[in-house]
């Protein structure tokens, strides 16, 4: 008789040829999709080759085709047990004991899983189900006295584990004793324990781990000579450990280093430490990338790399350690957007062994364990002379960060997370809408002011510091909303010659202190919060001690600014009688407020024409748009015109010429049309629903 299609692949998984298995019933699948013992043999396959979830996946299928057999709910049951889903896991066993009326290893994992759902008198009764049925096994012990070591059942618990010594284990293995060692170790039979950790050590005598574990269990049993004895048995494994590293061709960091320095002994070595916020990751990468041209030669460029982390302290690299020596590893790089066409690409960390002018000089750079800094580790030896390369190098540094080649001069905001592309942003860079000054539609007095406190103030700043005057300054926009308060930092930070603008809105308050961090490092700044009342608003309307704390960390910001830091506050506000007298009414926070009033009948026809062009209009037009807008916002009549200029498109086959029912059109469709919200959101107040009327 021929054999089924699927014989084939469970031959090949009863031999424990898992991966041919595994390839076999994927074959028999893809010819016969709705072979149920196909899929069953192929998440069995996954089981043993520790693929738990990809399993579920076809054993799930097999169970969709019908499949109803002890031994495909026994595989099922254990994947869900690996993935700690124990609700499922108790429905397969369940299905189990349905199927065959007492199944031992079934009993087994159900009292597992009632142990890992908090019932321990049912996993008591599956344990002693399966103990009855012959299920003797050290793992069924051993889960026996986890459950009355949760019950804090000492007497009970010990027992169990002892039942274990006599019960046969079903995979030995060194994890399984080192583990019931720990185990004996939290019952205080620390005999036992040292017999496991010695077990362990026999079937895996390379393994450190087994040693350190039962070397500390002796001391602690001041069994002094076996644990020196042991601890000298890890040292040669050790030392195996190191000359096999070294016959595989890694490379070690501690030679290299301490030939550079002559190998000195660590003491004679000076190590200075500099720390930068981890957002001027760019700025330093442009400094590692120019050391040469600022005279330093590097003789070896290495990361590094201990026990899976990059070595933090210069100790490390410069050191032997027998147990977890720093290995060069390959460069690991960050590329980081500064809102150009090509990223900076940007090493995370790196060990740089540099010469200037003789002197030797060593330099690791590797973020901070929080990873919120960066740190910059300079080591050379003892005396002036040498220092000088050091205080060298971190000025090269210093003045690549302050120089900002990456930031300076852009419109910032910091971010906290990573781009779509998987670029680390850290610092988004903001595009600039180019404003020019005739786009800036504002009451005389108001363009006054802001000539007065911004453009004058920045030029005669040079002056100002010479006379002992404060170059600092704050101002607030106020205003109703949609009068050009946005619009008007934007045509200043594009005016501001080398300025550099923080937009910091009002849920990053709280991370204002590393926003005026970096305005210092990259002066001249302008500091902008826009919507400052959702978070300044006065004491006597706050709801929580979080808004205060805020408010004070804003206070605190501005009165924190020294006389002679070129930054500017600019806060903006719909709502200015609301704000914190302590904030809005005393000088040296706030400078100067500059109101930004709904537009008067001339500011109407500048913005009709401003937001109309490209499109022809006549002067009679341009007064019809500008009385049927009055008492509305800027934001108002920039939509206004928009529509008014959607009508003319759909009436205009040929050149395109605004008329007065176009814009007719666009106002009962924006305020009639669209009900009061609508009013309300473009700017029109409910007393002003006459706009549009004739």
């Amino acid at each position: 008789m021929a054999k089924k299609e699927w014989e084939r692949g469970w031959e090949l998984a009863n031999s424990g040829k898992w991966k041919e298995a595994e390839e076999e019933f994927r074959e028999v699948i893809s010819r016969n999709p709705q072979c149920a013992l196909a899929y069953h043999g192929l998440g069995r396959a996954l089981e043993q080759r520790e693929e738990y979830e990809e399993a579920l996946d076809y054993l799930d299928k097999a169970v969709g085709l019908g499949l109803n057999t002890v031994e495909f709910f026994t595989c099922r049951g254990r994947c869900h047990d690996h993935l700690n889903l124990y609700e499922e896991m108790l429905d397969d066993f369940q299905r189990v004991i349905a199927l065959k009326s007492y199944d031992g290893n079934a009993h087994y994992y159900l009292g597992k899983a009632w142990n890992s759902l908090d019932n321990p008198e049912a996993a008591l009764a599956e344990f002693d189900l399966a103990l009855r049925g012959g299920e003797n096994t050290a793992l069924l012990h051993y889960e026996r006295y986890r459950l009355y070591s949760d019950l804090t059942e000492t007497d009970q618990a010990i027992a169990s584990l002892r039942e274990s010594l006599k019960a046969p284990i079903p995979l030995p293995n060194a994890d399984w004793h080192h583990t019931r060692a720990h185990a004996w170790q939290g019952l205080e039979c620390e005999e036992e324990a040292v017999a496991d950790f010695r077990t362990a050590i026999q079937m895996e005598p390379n393994v450190t781990r087994h040693h350190n574990c039962c070397i500390n269990l002796l001391w602690n049993m001041e069994r002094d000579d076996e644990a020196e004895a042991l601890q000298e048995v890890m040292r040669q494994v050790e030392q195996g450990e190191e000359e096999d590293t070294m016959q595989e061709n890694k490379t070690l960091i501690y030679p290299l280093v301490q030939a550079h320095f002559g190998e000195v002994p660590l003491d004679q070595l000076n190590i200075t430490i500099r720390t930068f916020p981890f957002r001027t990751a760019g700025d330093l990468q442009k400094a590692f990338d120019s050391l040469e041209a600022a005279g330093f030669r590097i003789q070896s460029f290495h990361a590094t790399q201990q026990n899976n982390e990059p070595s933090r302290e210069f100790g490390q690299v410069y050191q032997r350690d027998r147990r977890n020596p720093v290995l060069a590893v390959p460069p690991k790089y960050q590329e980081i957007d500064i809102g150009e066409e090509e990223p900076v690409r940007a090493l995370k960390d790196g060990l740089w062994l540099l010469e200037k002018e003789g002197t030797a000089l060593a330099v690791l750079y590797t973020p901070s364990c929080e990873g919120l800094r960066l740190n910059l580790q300079a080591a050379t030896l003892n005396g002036e002379s040498n220092e000088k390369a050091v205080h060298s190098f971190f000025q090269h540094v210093e003045d690549a960060v302050k120089n900002s080649v990456c930031y300076r001069g852009k419109i910032l905001s910091l971010e906290y997370h990573s781009m779509y592309s998987g670029q680390g942003i850290g610092v988004m860079v903001h595009k600039l809408r180019q404003v020019r000054r005739e786009d800036v539609i504002l009451p005389t007095s108001t363009v006054n002011l802001l000539e007065r406190n911004v453009m004058q103030f920045v030029a005669q700043r040079p002056r100002l510091a010479a006379l002992g005057l404060a170059i600092k300054k704050g101002l607030l926009f106020y205003g109703p909303p949609g009068t050009g308060k946005t619009h008007t930092l934007h045509y200043l930070a594009g005016s501001l010659a080398g300025h550099t603008t923080f937009l910091v809105s009002a849920d990053q308050v709280c991370h204002l202190s590393e926003y005026i961090t970096l305005a210092r490092l990259w002066t001249p700044s302008m500091v902008v919060i826009e919507d400052v009342d959702l978070i300044a608003r006065d004491r006597e309307q706050m709801h929580s001690p979080l808004e205060e704390s805020l408010l004070n960390k804003l206070l605190n910001e501005m009165d924190g600014l020294r006389q002679e830091a070129e930054i500017m506050f600019v806060l903006t506000t719909n709502r200015p009688e609301s704000l914190e007298a302590a904030l809005a009414a005393r000088p040296g926070r706030i400078d100067q407020a500059i109101e930004f009033p709904l537009p008067d009948s001339v500011g109407r026809a500048k913005l009709v024409r401003l937001y109309s062009q490209g499109v022809e209009m006549n002067d009679d037009v341009i007064q019809f748009a500008v009385e049927r807008s009055e008492k509305v916002s800027a934001s108002f009549i920039k939509e206004l015109m928009r529509r008014s200029i959607q009508f003319c498109l759909v009436r205009c086959d040929g050149p395109l010429v605004l008329l007065k029912d176009d814009i007719q059109l666009a106002l009962d469709e924006l305020l009639v049309s669209g009900g009061s919200l609508n009013r309300k959101l473009l700017g029109a107040t409910a007393r002003d629903e006459k706009i549009g009327f004739a």
